[in-house]
């Protein structure tokens, strides 16, 4: 597994309850983890690329399929928002878990906003 997809499994992992993963699961996550790369690469090269370009439709267009991909692995491992709501199963996102700061903790540095980047 490449670095960006061993990214994505980790901070999905981490995300989650202990036990969310079962090891049937993991052939799947391993399939989201590098279709979300995919997307990161994707997202990279339509910044570079001159939007009136046909080479830009074409990447936005496959970045669209990609993207679509990596939405139905993530319902299928139950990691989207509407999946981690309480329900039959139970919360499974853990609440004590996180990826890093939250949004509103900056730490006295100025937020940049995702346009600015």
């Amino acid at each position: 597994m490449l670095e960006a997809a061993a990214k994505v499994w980790r901070d999905s992992v981490a995300s989650m309850k202990e036990m969310h993963f079962s090891r049937e699961t993991h052939a799947l996550l391993s399939r989201y983890c590098n279709a979300m790369m995919e997307c990161e690469r994707l997202e990279a090269e339509l910044i570079k690329i001159d939007p009136k370009s046909e080479r830009y439709d074409q990447i936005s267009k496959r970045l669209t399929t990609t993207a679509s991909v990596a939405l139905a692995y993530a319902r299928s491992l139950r990691l989207t928002p509407k999946s981690s709501l309480e329900g039959k199963r139970g919360q499974v996102r853990d609440p004590h878990r996180t990826l890093g700061p939250k949004l509103w903790e900056t730490g006295g540095e100025a937020v940049k906003k995702p346009w600015d980047l």
